[in-house]
């Protein structure tokens, strides 16, 4: 079992600076990476996955819509503004193997129906990246979990 902090805009996990902040003073503490969080905090997310991926614990995965700097929804994980195969990528090189969980976030993806579908939608986008462990196929093709493994 590992130990993880997760990044929150109203906790003491607030950006990149404080993860390597507890990271030189604790030393190996893991973290859950949610680049909707990091993203709102004005940190670079591809940095973020590229520099720290044997840190992380688990993959939060959501997504956001901005205008400027104002959220405007919270879409489907690919019909937002975050990058996720590039991000997907580096994870992948980076050597992370846990799980990547999809989190309807939002009002109206809170509704029994449209939760559903947001999580098919979220789904449907992920599964290209994706593969089974046990016979590296592509997940896009068989699978209906709601979890992903990376590897």
């Amino acid at each position: 079992m590992r130990f993880a902090v997760q990044m929150d805009t109203t906790g003491f996990v607030d950006g990149i600076t404080a993860y390597e902040r507890i990271w030189s003073l604790i030393g190996q503490v893991y973290c859950v990476f949610d680049p909707v969080i990091l993203g709102q905090q004005g940190d670079d997310v591809l940095a973020f996955a590229h520099k720290h991926t044997n840190k992380i614990a688990h993959v939060r995965a959501a997504d956001v819509l901005s205008h400027g700097d104002v959220r405007i929804a919270t879409p489907p994980v690919g019909m937002g503004d975050l990058r996720w195969g590039p991000m997907l990528s580096l994870l992948y090189e980076g050597g992370y193997n846990g799980a990547l969980s999809i989190t309807p976030d939002g009002s109206y993806w809170n509704r029994n129906a449209q939760r559903h579908r947001m999580i098919l939608l979220s789904q449907h986008h992920l599964n290209q990246y994706l593969f089974d462990a046990d016979d590296e196929t592509l997940l896009a093709k068989k699978s209906t979990s709601l979890y992903g493994r990376m590897m």
